[in-house]
């Protein structure tokens, strides 16, 4: 993909930490954080203390799941459980009006069927449950579960379901915030803004500063905080890629 883009890879940097260069503030990871990067496919986490990343893990569940779950269990397409999810989703039930309604497209010319805000919290809550209890115990296995001491903070797109920090703080027992990427300035400031983004970000981040963990520059000779001609052609690049693709959006 990187290639059919027209660039080349300069580096592989780890998921979980290249969110954490948008997210995560350099405190937190002094005073003991934990990452939880919910993305579609795959959970992400990522345990810091001491400006040292201590512990990562990746679990086979994420977003997607609760999609597929709200398929199964509504029985609707997966691209109107997609779109419920985003719409109406909530993380806990209580959090969802009992006497709030929603309309659902028929299928296969069938009418049109409503169901409560709360039934679809019904499906949601407990695999959001789910993959925070495992995050929990991955927490728990790198040994540092009692050194964090700002909590965790949670991004990627499944972080934005409302009450996911909610979940999170009851479910792990500690403090919890979304993450909203941060660090750029300019024109799609707003559009990245969004915790979807956050490995995204933290590329661009990383790619602009590859010193902050030891790696190589995005071009040969081109060192970070003192851009030459061809670190300034490449981020102009990117910069103009990344404006057609939201263009395209």
């Amino acid at each position: 993909c990187i290639e059919k883009a027209g660039f080349a890879v300069s580096d592989i940097v780890l998921e979980p930490l290249a969110s954490s260069f948008s997210v995560l503030h350099e405190d937190e990871k002094e005073v003991g954080v934990a990452l939880i990067d919910i993305g579609g496919g795959t959970t992400d986490i990522a345990v810091f203390e001491d400006h040292t990343i201590r512990h990562t893990a990746v679990i086979a569940v994420a977003g997607n799941k609760v999609t597929d779950d709200i398929r199964k269990g509504l029985g609707v397409m997966r691209d109107q459980a997609e779109q419920l999810k985003r719409q109406f989703g909530t993380a806990l039930i209580d959090l969802a009006g009992s006497g709030e309604q929603i309309e659902i497209p028929g299928i296969g010319g069938r009418s049109e069927k409503r169901i409560g805000r709360d039934t679809l919290a019904q499906v949601i809550q407990p695999r959001l449950e789910e993959i925070l209890e495992i995050a929990a115990m991955e927490i728990k296995r790198s040994g540092y579960g009692r050194h964090l001491g700002v909590g965790c903070v949670l991004t990627g797109g499944g972080s934005l379901i409302p009450g996911t920090d909610e979940l999170a703080a009851d479910v792990l027992g500690m403090e919890a915030r979304i993450g909203h990427p941060m660090g750029l300035s300019g024109g799609l400031v707003e559009e990245v803004s969004n915790p979807k983004y956050a490995t995204g970000v933290g590329l661009v981040l990383y790619g602009m500063r590859p010193d902050i963990i030891g790696g190589t520059t995005l071009s040969g000779g081109v060192g970070a905080g003192q851009p030459g001609r061809a670190g300034d052609g490449l981020m102009n690049q990117i910069a103009d890629r990344m404006k057609s693709w939201f263009d395209e959006l």
